[in-house]
């Protein structure tokens, strides 16, 4: 048997920095175990988010934008954001937040290097480059190498060696 809650986010803005999804329960519904594809289950018109827990398995289906996701529902006590870089040293202004069932959230404040979320389960430390992954640059002018074609030699005929000729004995006695 495996069990599908359902959720509806509710958004909470954090300091003008990030605005978190945190989950609402509003319904869970028992599925028998004749249904092989757990994860093609989606959400209704009313939740966002679906949650299937099958016996060792777990699925997280949903409908919303987000720039990042947590790969489950997390416990975040607070959050770290960087104030002050040099080099290696990082001063970072801790927020704290004590919020449950956080499954993503929305960047507000995108001149940020990364940000630190202090979770339940340890910290979670996210980039952007986790947000917006650098796309590689193609260059247009490399100039591309002239394959040499090999020379083949040709085939010929092979020579005979030369065998002195056997001269008689009546031809050397002379």
């Amino acid at each position: 048997m495996n069990l599908v809650s359902y959720y509806k986010l509710e958004p909470l803005k954090i300091d003008d920095v990030v605005v978190l999804y945190t989950l609402r329960r509003t319904k869970e519904a028992e599925i028998i175990d004749g249904i092989s594809d757990l994860e093609s289950i989606m959400p209704d018109e009313a939740n966002d988010i679906v949650i299937i827990q099958g016996i060792n398995e777990k699925y997280i289906n949903g409908r919303f934008d987000s720039d990042f996701q947590f790969f489950r529902p997390l416990n975040v006590i607070s959050i770290g954001i960087p104030q002050v870089v040099n080099g290696d040293q990082v001063q970072i202004t801790r927020i704290d937040v004590n919020v449950n069932d956080v499954i993503g959230g929305v960047l507000v404040k995108r001149d940020l290097p990364f940000i630190v979320f202090f979770t339940h389960d340890g910290t979670k430390i996210l980039s952007m480059s986790d947000i917006n992954p650098p796309i590689p640059e193609k260059k247009d002018n490399v100039k591309k190498r002239a394959k040499k074609k090999k020379k083949r030699s040709k085939k010929r005929a092979k020579k005979s060696s030369s065998k002195s000729k056997s001269k008689s004995k009546s031809s050397r006695k002379s």
